[in-house]
């Protein structure tokens, strides 16, 4: 009797055993036909992007590395920032019921602020908030990162900044901060591969290797974030993917309860191209529409080609000492003036 027993189990066993080798092997089997068809018929690609931000000039962005998160891109390395990963001083997560922490996501004019040390905006601003209170102590993070974008200011802010405990977020946002939303990773001869990003901001996991290589990976992780976004398109603009990644980012800011604005910096000149005055009326649509207060310095700075305001005569993006004086006595003021920073500091 015993060993009939034994015997349906191990019989129970072998068609278990069988069954799920069928399926694994059944499942394997469609993905690999999808992996080929997709490849063949040249669907989930990748599109070259001519401009790759500099990344194979020798030398230029040795102080990055590949990032983990595929609309990240590119971070800091960790001999050229400090043990969070941005070019700030040394900076610890915990804070005491008395500190007021803001922290500044921007691109290269964000982070070429501590070149100026204690005259850079985002220094400058910490210094102006300590000297007028005696009751607080304000941190302002420098969260700057070179050639970064809209698309970077969400993963970033999603995979980092806000597990900094922050009280309230400033967004730098320079004219170029539209331009190719890119996906940039390394072969394995250490060479950066940029291509457009034409798949959108994911909000869900998205392992980056398996991003990189696989087509059908690809389609199905764009499908189910189709899903979840209720959109058809596989394929998305680069209008669509920059106010995606605006959307997402206000969601994102709602959801964590963390006071923020915006700040448009402007560029050194009198005369722009139509490209960069569409981008920069297309920032404040978009900040506009999401519902993200702005602080646009565009006519604070008197006479606007004045090589005094730029770091070289040749580079109207970067603004010189005399400009961060500028740009953070403008921060400084809206501070005063429109934010309640400690009703900010007790929602913690």
């Amino acid at each position: 009797m015993l060993n009939k027993k034994k015997y349906k189990i191990k019989k129970i066993l072998i068609k278990s055993v069988l069954a799920l080798s069928g399926a694994t092997f059944g499942i394997c089997l469609f993905f690999l036909i999808l992996e080929i068809g997709l490849r063949y018929f040249s669907l989930f690609g990748f599109e070259p992007d001519k401009n790759d931000m500099g990344l194979n000039t020798p030398g230029n962005y040795a102080q990055f590395q590949p990032a983990d998160d595929i609309l990240l891109g590119w971070e800091f390395n960790s001999e050229n920032s400090n043990k969070l990963g941005f070019q700030d001083m040394e900076r610890t997560v915990e804070k005491s019921t008395d500190t007021i922490r803001i922290c500044i996501v921007g691109d290269s004019i964000t982070q070429q602020s501590n070149f100026f040390g204690e005259n850079g905006f985002v220094r400058n601003i910490e210094t102006r908030l300590n000297a007028i209170s005696s009751k607080y102590n304000y941190e302002v993070w420098n969260c700057g990162v070179g050639g970064y974008g809209i698309v970077q200011y969400y993963a970033v802010l999603r995979n980092k900044i806000l597990g900094f405990d922050p009280d309230l977020i400033i967004i730098a946002f320079c004219l170029n901060d539209l331009e190719n939303p890119v996906i940039i990773f390394q072969n394995d001869k250490g060479d950066y591969l940029c291509y457009r990003n034409s798949y959108g901001i994911f909000t869900i996991p998205v392992n980056t290797s398996l991003f990189i290589r696989s087509y059908a990976y690809r389609f199905i992780v764009t499908l189910i974030q189709n899903i979840m976004d209720k959109e058809q398109s596989f394929s998305k603009s680069e209008e669509e993917v920059n106010r995606s990644a605006f959307i997402n980012t206000a969601k994102l800011l709602d959801n964590s309860k963390v006071d923020s604005f915006a700040v448009i910096i402007p560029y050194f000149k009198s005369r722009y191209s139509d490209t960069t005055t569409q981008h920069y009326l297309r920032i404040r649509e978009l900040l506009n529409e999401v519902k993200i207060n702005c602080l646009d310095l565009h006519g604070r700075f008197e006479n606007i080609d004045n090589p005094a305001w730029r770091l070289n005569e040749d580079d109207w993006i970067h603004p010189s000492e005399k400009g961060h004086k500028i740009i953070s006595e403008s921060i400084f003021e809206y501070l005063l003036e429109h934010v309640d920073l400690t009703s900010v500091q007790k929602q913690n």
